[in-house]
């Protein structure tokens, strides 16, 4: 790879006010080793698949406009199979770089009618942030793209640096500041600690983690950056990030900085149980689980099996399913709306919907059936008021799983 994967993490840790405003300063640098094309970068923000705070930059040779590429986007996502959707769930929490092709099995066809000219793939790199929030930075290719065993497993380790920095992108970024237990210098010798960072056990391991850090971080340590970002890991004992800090007179310094993955629920288990547990739900490996958090194995593997105990779960795979289906059913329209039968839509709508399911626009929907648009844009308000959706994205979903065989 001909770029430098800690010198992309080390801006990622600058401060940005807001994760809106660290994903828009971030993107383009993220996606560049894919964007191979000069197409542009599209970034935004995902809740159980659905988009929010979508950016587009063009690329230097980018024949993309901007609704082309938002549009694609949430086409595609809304024309996606149920049985996608279910396999998107798990796949959209998965730290690293992707390909959609080989995440989904293809390219949606409606999405690809906002183009053109040809797009065979949309490489992507996803940066779950520990809950239920995923940033996403993504470009688009003419053809399909493969990824190397060893780009997935360096892009695997960016991508969970990636989403820590992006926690703290909405702290302020301050020795003082609340979430600050330790203070370093360079060399790694603790000139301020409070809380757990007091004790000499934290001491010694923070100073050895700040010399790891900047041995990742010399010429030689780049030279191999998978060896480098095993030295430097996502969290330090589950609890810390260290993260640079240049005082006004030019000084610099390590702020150590509580950055728990923020994982609430279920209150009866500890916080460290949460945070496994709540990676283990979204299908993340033991060896993931155990960079993301800097534990041992063991101690991960302990609160784990505690954690299903706790919560009645008898393996690893029941979790991942219940959890699951739970993702599918916040992904359903509201609760509380009754539920339609396809007769209760009159057979106008029944075929207003079927062709909003194959891409259609209202204007092509229109001409096809001899009226004026204005009376399709009715037809569909009627449509969404009876099966409780509020708008085309969430009326293919719904129409979806029931239309489909």
């Amino acid at each position: 790879m001909s770029f430098d994967p800690i010198a992309l993490i080390e801006r990622a840790y600058e401060p940005r006010g807001d994760v809106p405003a660290w994903l828009k300063a971030n993107a383009t640098e993220i996606i560049a080793p894919f964007d191979t094309e000069g197409n542009g970068t599209v970034s935004y923000l995902l809740r159980d698949l659905r988009p929010e705070s979508i950016e587009w930059k063009p690329g230097p040779r980018s024949r993309i406009g901007r609704d082309q590429a938002i549009g694609s986007l949430q086409t595609g996502l809304a024309h996606l199979s149920p049985a996608r959707v279910r396999q998107g769930l798990l796949a959209m929490q998965q730290p690293g770089a992707h390909s959609f092709v080989e995440t989904f099995g293809g390219m949606v066809q409606p999405a690809l009618e906002h183009f053109d000219h040809p797009i065979g793939d949309s490489p992507a790199v996803i940066v779950p942030t520990g809950g239920s929030l995923v940033a996403v930075v993504a470009t688009l290719t003419s053809r399909p793209i493969s990824i190397s065993p060893e780009e997935r497993a360096l892009w695997e380790r960016i991508a969970v640096h990636l989403g820590a920095a992006c926690r703290l992108s909405v702290r302020p970024a301050d020795p003082a500041a609340p979430d600050v237990e330790a203070v370093l210098d360079p060399a790694g010798t603790v000139l301020e600690a409070r809380g757990r960072a007091k004790a000499q056990g934290s001491r010694e391991r923070l100073r050895d983690a700040a010399l790891r850090m900047d041995r990742a971080r010399t010429r030689r340590g780049r030279s191999d950056p998978l060896r480098a970002l095993d030295l430097w890991q996502g969290l330090l004992a589950g609890r810390w990030s260290l993260v640079d800090h240049v005082e006004a007179g030019g000084r610099r310094l390590l702020l150590v900085r509580r950055n728990d993955p923020d994982v609430r629920e279920p209150a009866a288990l500890s916080l460290r149980q949460r945070q496994v547990l709540f990676y283990a739900s979204v299908g993340w490996s033991l060896k993931q689980i155990e960079y993301a958090l800097g534990l041992a194995r063991g101690t991960i593997t302990h609160h784990l099996r505690t954690a299903l105990r706790k919560v009645g779960m008898p393996s690893r795979a029941e979790l991942i399913r219940v959890t699951t289906e739970m993702m599918m059913k916040a992904m359903a329209p509201a609760s509380g709306t009754p539920a339609v039968e396809d007769d209760d839509l009159t057979a106008a709508e029944r075929e207003i919907v079927e062709r909003v399911v194959a891409g259609w626009s209202n204007e092509r929907i229109a001409e096809s059936r001899g009226v004026s648009t204005s009376t399709v844009a009715n037809q569909l308000t009627s449509v969404y008021r009876k099966v409780g959706v509020q708008g085309r994205h969430e009326l293919v979903r719904w129409a979806s799983s029931r239309f489909d065989g």
